[in-house]
């Protein structure tokens, strides 16, 4: 029997691979809301290939996001900001994906302002750097975002 959240993943995947990326998908949620986006980065990895668009996509710009925080939390502004801008384009290609009719999938997590968090990262895209202030509050504002699953 197939379940709900099997068209947001590609033809030829196992049932055990599905439930296998359903539950890294939920470790990654668990793993970002704690903080940690190395650990949240790498459980939404894992099998990400294995998925249709819009889901692809927009997996992909939360793997971003994770980097961008990473990035952030070395010093390494320039890929954090090129990071965080990719993350932006890949959630702007899922959401114009689903706006055209895409189908709505299960398997869906949501971080309610984590794009706008991104923008305010690529504004310092001119200078390359970001002020230790600056980068110390867009820290403090990326542990009060939660992933959640959204349901359709």
């Amino acid at each position: 029997m197939m379940d709900r959240d099997s068209n947001t993943i590609s033809a030829g995947v196992d049932e055990e691979a599905k439930r296998a990326l359903k539950a890294a998908a939920e470790r990654g949620i668990e793993l970002f809301n704690s903080s940690q986006y190395w650990d949240a980065h790498e459980a939404w990895e894992q099998g990400w290939t294995k998925l249709s668009q819009p889901l692809k996509a927009h997996l992909q710009s939360l793997i971003m996001g994770c980097a961008a925080f990473i990035h952030l939390e070395k010093g390494r502004f320039r890929p954090a900001i090129a990071v965080a801008r990719r993350c932006r384009e890949l959630a702007e290609q899922s959401e114009s994906q689903r706006a055209s009719g895409a189908s709505q999938p299960a398997l869906w997590i949501e971080i309610p302002g984590l794009h706008q968090l991104m923008q305010d990262v690529v504004k310092f895209e001119q200078s390359q750097t970001i002020p230790q202030n600056e980068c110390a509050k867009l820290l403090n504002q990326a542990k009060t975002l939660k992933a959640m699953r959204k349901v359709f």
